[in-house]
């Protein structure tokens, strides 16, 4: 037993541990963020020099190989980004956020559990472990109800798909892996698994909690769920088809992918077009950037692999960044999320209109961004495998998004200045920001190096 297997997990727990203590100490939350920046940075360096170009196992339990480390790597991308935005807003929020830092941190530890297995049970406890933090997350504000309720409105319908999620495993598990109609047991527990994991991804129709826990959580907190979830959620469900169906899916998952996909875009676009608070347009928005996701997964075993994981590296940084610049509208501890909020913002910040109208025009899919190559990716890799009419709702739904995501440009730019919101957005934020849009237009003009690291990623899985 190699004892680099258990770096990136034990060296987060140490973190966790010392922020935990620090958390207490500290009143001033901002020292606290740029402590935990600090240990990010580090840990990320350790597991980077430590774990490249090497595999490691332990019992099956524990695995470290390129998929797990580039997916590790990432990992520490999100949070180091979601501390960055989060540091200014703790600080002059009016509520505490007492243990924020550290709840990040256990996320963050859930997600890493997660992504260094392929034991359903193990998978089952990192997400258990991410999901928890994340519930308290959506709570961490307690002078607000909206927060509040958010938080038991995720507990509660979370609770529930980990039911489905634990009950389908079981399932699995005590069965023969077969793939006949016979073995129920199998076909039964893989419907639960993916039901389970589609409540966590948003994808219809569990998506029902997503635009109420978006829109009542604090935007920091909305951030990291939109991000680092989905994200960790895609990759271990992957890894899973990998592991059962090494070639292809079987025609009874096959289709219900298929149906689950078109609904997502269907219903996220269609419902996105009634929205006028940015978060809920957003968590929408997330909805069908889900669908479009999936699409990839009909295509594992010929190449879907690469494109969905470029999806996911393109969608940290679109969507990541379209959250962060709601961040920068915050004033005197107040959210400002109302699309009118944003009209005249050109005048009022002509810097942060721009930067949103980059994430904007990415979510939408307009070159040269990287929105547009991960759609271009994921719709032609459809199309060459058969996908015609998925493929064909795609784009529709893609043009239907066009609208809703313009017409906050439009406000920006052509409405006279009703906003409040703006106040200084704090250094780091700006530097996020920065960061979001250098990844949106770079992995949009020069895709090939990103390509190349996750060609190597899945070359552990394949």
């Amino acid at each position: 037993m190699n004892p680099y297997v258990f770096l990136p997990i034990g060296s987060i727990t140490i973190s966790i541990l010392i922020i935990l203590i620090l958390d207490l100490l500290f009143k001033k939350k901002e020292i606290l963020a740029y402590i935990s920046l600090l240990f990010i940075l580090l840990l990320g360096g350790i597991c980077y020099y430590f774990l490249e170009n090497k595999n490691y196992e332990y019992l099956g339990n524990i695995i470290l190989d390129e998929f797990s480390i580039f997916l590790l790597i990432l990992s520490f991308l999100i949070l180091f980004l979601i501390l960055l935005v989060s540091v200014k807003y703790t600080s002059t929020h009016p509520s505490s956020f007492d243990g924020y830092y550290p709840l990040l941190l256990f996320a963050l530890s859930g997600m890493v559990v997660m992504i260094s297995t392929q034991n359903l049970i193990v998978i089952f406890l990192g997400l258990e472990i991410l999901s928890l933090s994340s519930y308290a997350l959506s709570a961490i504000d307690k002078k607000s109800v909206s927060s509040a309720e958010a938080g038991t409105k995720y507990f509660l319908l979370g609770a529930l798909s980990s039911v489905f999620l634990i009950l389908g495993i079981v399932l699995v598990l005590s069965s023969s892996h077969s793939l006949s109609p016979s073995d129920i047991f199998f076909v039964l527990g893989m419907g639960l698994i993916i039901a389970g994991f589609a409540f966590k991804l948003s994808l219809v129709p569990f998506h029902a909690w997503t635009p109420d826990v978006y829109e009542g959580s604090p935007l920091p907190s909305t951030t990291f769920f939109s991000v680092g979830p989905k994200i960790a959620g895609f990759a271990v469900l992957m890894r899973i088809f990998k592991i059962y169906f090494p070639n292809n899916l079987p025609e009874f998952l096959s289709h219900s992918l298929w149906l689950i996909s078109a609904l997502s875009m269907i219903w996220g676009n269609l419902a996105a077009l009634r929205q006028f608070n940015l978060k809920r347009m957003l968590a929408y928005s997330s909805i069908a950037h889900s669908g479009y996701i999936l699409m990839g997964f009909l295509s594992l075993g010929k190449g879907g692999e690469k494109w969905i994981l470029f999806y996911l590296l393109a969608y940290l940084f679109i969507n990541g960044g379209a959250f962060a610049s709601l961040i920068a509208l915050m004033k005197e501890g107040r959210e400002y999320v109302e699309i009118k909020d944003v009209a005249g913002l050109s005048k009022r910040s002509p810097w942060l209109s721009a930067f949103l109208s980059l994430f904007l025009v990415a979510l939408a899919g307009f070159p040269p961004t990287a929105g547009f190559l991960a759609k271009f990716y994921i719709f032609s890799h459809a199309i060459q495998n058969g996908f015609f009419w998925l493929t064909f709702i795609a784009i529709l739904t893609t043009l239907v998004s066009v609208y809703y995501y313009l017409r906050v440009i439009v406000y920006m730019y052509m409405k006279e200045e009703e906003g409040e919101g703006l106040g200084i957005p704090g250094y780091s934020l700006i530097f996020a920001l920065f960061i979001f849009a250098l990844g949106t237009i770079h992995l949009g003009v020069f895709p090939k190096q990103a390509l190349y690291f996750i060609l190597k990623a899945i070359s552990s899985i394949i």
